[in-house]
């Protein structure tokens, strides 16, 4: 019968909370578990924030580092293309030039002159004892080269050359077609007895081209 009441006794003090056994713990010097989970928590985030943080920056520097190299790549390739690119602006400006010009003598010549018109006309303006011994054609925009020679040395050989210039000078025809005649070279020639000459037929330069 004692034996039951003790028994009894017992399971009423661990319905009542009692500790079976001694408890020697203090109680108020363990540390708090709410804290220390709250703090470790706040740890792994932060944790997990700068680490995120570290591999974002070093994808942006990698990144920015390709494309540096990229964009060096293609302004060596720009240096490189540059002078070509140059030369090529700058030889296509003076083909534009020269063909502009080209044009624009091409034009005149047609309208204005024609060497066998200009062959006659000289001829008619020579006067007696004057004669052309070869005449060079140097094309548009230069020169028609006349050299020729006048029979006699004496002061009436030198008046007949300065007539005969002078006339050249002065005809209306030949100043349409050309910006000036002169007199190169006037010299005797004694074993010919003459004097020879050359004459100077030179066309205007062509207008410059309208930009």
């Amino acid at each position: 019968m004692l034996a039951i009441l003790k028994k009894n006794k017992a399971s009423a003090n661990r319905e009542a909370g009692t500790p079976w056994r001694t408890d020697f713990r203090e109680v108020q010097l363990l540390p708090d578990t709410k804290t220390v989970r709250t703090t470790f928590m706040v740890s792994v985030i932060l944790f997990t924030i700068l680490g995120s943080l570290i591999l974002f920056i070093t994808f942006r520097e990698v990144t920015v580092a390709g494309l540096k190299k990229e964009i060096l790549a293609v302004e060596v390739q720009i240096a490189s293309a540059s002078a070509p690119n140059a030369a090529a602006e700058s030889n296509y400006k003076l083909f534009q030039s020269e063909e502009a010009k080209l044009k624009s003598v091409q034009a005149w010549a047609i309208s204005e002159f024609s060497f066998p018109d200009y062959l006659i006309h000289l001829a008619s303006l020579m006067p007696a004892g004057v004669r052309a011994n070869s005449i060079e054609f140097r094309g548009f925009p230069q020169n028609i080269l006349v050299r020729g020679s006048i029979d006699g040395q004496d002061a009436a050989a030198s008046e007949t050359a300065s007539a005969f210039i002078d006339r050249l000078q002065n005809d209306e025809k030949f100043k349409k077609v050309f910006s000036s005649v002169v007199n190169v070279n006037l010299g005797r020639n004694a074993a010919a007895e003459t004097l020879s000459f050359e004459l100077l037929f030179t066309f205007p330069k062509p207008a410059a081209p309208k930009k």
